[in-house]
């Protein structure tokens, strides 16, 4: 009996309606799930990276710096059920799309530490899977991809500008 409950917990878990913020509408698990299945990582590249620290970071004391930090996607193209596009011209079935981290640290009200990065992400074996739901999984998986990429640049700039800034802290998609 207890096998016959697990059984139909889990039936009912791949009926369930996934909905994300940045997607809109709602995909349901076995779409989502079938595109974890099929994703595969072709490649993480950082493709643009500005770094600016003013002498006011340098000579402030650090109990009057503001941190905060976050992160933007925008996709740039897309491959899905043979829809074309000028970047993936041979490939069907490839999602690409720009992960844009950034760093501000204010010392009152000036930007006096800024760091932004932006890393292009992209996954293919997409083919046949709907939009919704390889959308809803690019929102999900590539900030977390990208963020041990974007954690390790910001160390070495902090190595190479001495900054003494903090190591950023692990990524957490809950927040």
């Amino acid at each position: 009996m207890a096998k016959q409950s697990a059984k139909k917990r889990r039936n009912s878990l791949t009926r369930k309606k996934i909905t994300h913020p940045a997607v809109g509408t709602a995909v349901s698990a076995d779409d989502y799930n079938a595109v974890v299945k099929c994703a595969q990582l072709r490649t993480i590249v950082l493709n643009e990276s500005h770094f600016k620290v003013s002498p006011e970071y340098l000579v402030d004391e650090k109990s009057n710096r503001t941190f905060n930090y976050g992160h933007d996607l925008k996709y740039i193209s897309h491959r899905v059920e043979g829809v074309s596009t000028k970047l993936m011209e041979e490939d069907f079935g490839v999602v690409a799309a720009n992960i844009s981290w950034n760093i501000k640290v204010r010392v009152g009200r000036k930007v006096a530490l800024k760091i932004d990065a932006t890393y292009t992400v992209v996954y293919a074996g997409m083919k046949g899977s709907p939009m919704e739901a390889v959308m809803l999984f690019m929102e999900k998986v590539a900030p977390v991809a990208t963020y041990a990429y974007f954690r390790a640049h910001v160390s070495q700039l902090n190595w190479a500008a001495d900054i003494n800034m903090p190591i950023l802290p692990v990524y957490n998609s809950h927040q």
